[in-house]
């Protein structure tokens, strides 16, 4: 977003770049496909990182084979945050061991943010209204085309894409 500032590894806990990076984009298939440069950004800025996508089930295809994701997180595609679903997103997170240092919700929806709440991560932020324990959180202007609002998530973040 214009404007906006950045926010620098020198303000992240421990002072390094992330490297254990939660990206979630749950769903639509062309909403996962937005997300691509932002992943690929991602990677070429911390290529050391471990960089894993939480997506629902049925789009995973479309994303496994991208050499710059190390894995997915498969979710179901429950619409409603109830506590099944809490108890579903842990579980799946407990099958990726290790704390995560930065998890971006590039979604904007009570959805994605209960995963990135679930993910433990030092550093949590992305798309929507300002949360609690965010280290950023922004509402992008809609009027422009997904792709760039996924970048600027991105680009507030972590990087530009």
């Amino acid at each position: 977003m214009p404007g906006a500032p950045r926010l620098e590894p020198s303000s992240w806990p421990s002072g390094a770049a992330p490297r254990r990076i939660l990206a979630v984009k749950l769903s639509s298939f062309g909403d996962v496909v937005h997300v691509t440069p932002c992943l690929r950004a991602l990677r070429h800025a911390f290529p050391d990182a471990d960089i894993r996508v939480a997506i629902e089930r049925r789009w995973a295809d479309a994303l496994r084979a991208l050499p710059y994701v190390d894995g997915l997180i498969e979710a179901s595609s429950r619409m409603r945050v109830t506590p099944s679903y809490l108890l579903e997103i842990r579980r799946a997170l407990a099958a990726s061991p290790g704390r995560f240092d930065l998890a971006i919700d590039f979604q904007g929806t009570r959805r994605s943010a209960a995963w990135i709440y679930a993910s433990g991560a030092r550093v949590k932020a992305g798309r929507g209204w300002p949360r609690p324990l965010w280290r950023a959180a922004l509402r992008p202007d809609l009027s422009r085309h997904a792709v760039e609002v996924c970048a600027d998530v991105c680009g507030r973040v972590a990087t530009r894409v």
